[in-house]
């Protein structure tokens, strides 16, 4: 897949400036364009801190094959900046959204400051939603919520999956701090659609919500997803669903898809919705999640999770679906709690390959080993070297997780998109 030329540009010349958490430059932003974020159709707004992307596909699909037009805007991607934007099914073309790009930073010079390249991308977005005026937008908040530049828009239904540590030097130490600023996205009078969380977290939304009015549809009282992805049950509002084959894998895709499904309750009529979800749910593409692929001839899972909780529920699938402990390659961003992620791995694999995210700073893969004492590990610093390093092991499947970055430079490998991703290990 080709980037947009102007988009991934500026982008990579504004990298400089970091993460600047406020709504200041976007709301400027819209009113200079013409408040395309009012024009982007009846939108859900999803936050959490794991499991908002699944939750964003499994939407997105359901509602399409209710015969609506949607537009589903994601974040990070994995090899093009076109997967962040899908028009009813069809990734947006790098033509399109440098032509927004273009008209974005026509006005920029007038706005407070310049703008960030996850605003740039997400103004340029919705430009390019405004265009196709869908029936829905499905929008997954980047960083945070309160701050974060998807919330400009006039949410329908707000969603929250599960909150956990993760982005603490930006959302707060604690996790009443993360679920305050998670909070941010939800609107006076809106419902808003609640994974299960800890109890923390649950009494600070109850009281949120209450204050302003927001009815919550909560998982576990309103609504229910039980057992496999492959033998997948719910039980909702109206609807009731038994034996669906979920398309997407990892025993916690179970929660991902009943919360989507409560939403999808609260937006088509009761006579489309069961047989849209069970359409959806069986058709949704999320790649980069508990994704089995041949590398040059070995099964390897690739997982972008990058936290403790969702290290931890990685774990738990691996260990639903297989019986044997995998060779896990892992690489971390810098800012990632690898003091609590290391000793999951080393619980779960029987061999640590570590090296860097690529494109990204990372933790040093030498200092991670010295973390390292239950399993033998390797240290490749290149994450191409390690990863053919991975896929020439035998047996299988291995699994390579700890970064979406990571996951998506072996996802172009694969696809012989790198200088030497094709060469055979």
């Amino acid at each position: 897949m080709r980037d947009p030329v102007l988009l991934k540009a500026e982008v990579d010349r504004r990298g400089i400036q970091g993460i600047k958490l406020s709504l200041e430059r976007m709301h400027a932003a819209m009113e200079m364009l013409g408040h395309p974020e009012l024009r982007i159709g009846r939108t859900i707004l999803i936050a959490g801190t794991n499991g908002k992307g699944s939750v964003a596909a499994f939407l997105e699909a359901t509602l399409r094959q209710a015969g609506c037009r949607t537009a589903l805007y994601t974040s990070p991607h994995l090899v093009s900046m076109t997967e962040r934007l899908v028009l009813s099914g069809k990734p947006v073309s790098p033509a399109q959204l440098d032509d927004a790009a273009s008209t974005v930073l026509q006005v920029e010079t007038v706005l407070p400051g310049l703008l960030t390249g996850f605003e740039l991308i997400t103004a340029a977005s919705f430009l390019c939603v405004a265009e196709e005026r869908p029936d829905f937008a499905v929008v997954e908040v980047g960083l945070g919520g309160r701050l974060d530049a998807t919330n400009v828009v006039s949410p329908e239904v707000s969603v929250i999956t599960p909150l956990g540590m993760d982005h603490m030097k930006f959302l707060g130490p604690d996790l009443a701090s993360i679920t305050r600023e998670k909070l941010g996205i939800t609107r006076p009078g809106v419902p808003c659609v609640i994974s299960r969380q800890k109890p923390e977290a649950e009494r600070l939304i109850h009281l949120h919500c209450g204050l302003q009015a927001s009815r919550i549809v909560a998982e576990g009282r309103d609504f229910q997803g039980s057992g496999t992805p492959e033998c997948w049950s719910y039980k909702g509002l109206r609807c009731q669903l038994d034996a669906v084959r979920l398309s997407l894998v990892g025993h916690y895709q179970v929660q991902n898809a009943a919360v989507a499904s409560a939403v999808a309750e609260l937006l088509l009529p009761p006579a489309d919705c069961e047989a849209a979800l069970v359409q959806g749910l069986t058709a949704a593409s999320w790649p980069g999640r508990f994704d089995l692929r041949q590398a040059w001839g070995t099964p390897v899972v690739l997982d972008g999770g990058h936290n403790p909780p969702a290290i931890e529920a990685l774990a738990e699938a691996w260990s639903r679906r297989y019986a044997h402990r995998p060779v896990v390659l892992y690489a971390a961003k810098e800012d990632k709690d690898v003091g609590s992620i290391l000793p999951v791995l080393e619980r779960l694999s029987s061999r640590l390959l570590l090296t860097r995210p690529g494109r990204v700073a990372g933790h040093d893969p030498q200092a991670l080993a010295a973390l390292v004492h239950a399993v033998p590990v390797e240290v490749i610093p290149d994450p191409a070297a390690a990863f053919r390093r991975l896929a020439s092991l035998t047996g299988g499947p291995h699994l390579c997780c700890g970064s979406l970055f990571l996951v998506g430079y072996c996802l172009e490998m694969l696809a012989g998109d790198l200088p030497d991703g094709g060469q055979r290990p």
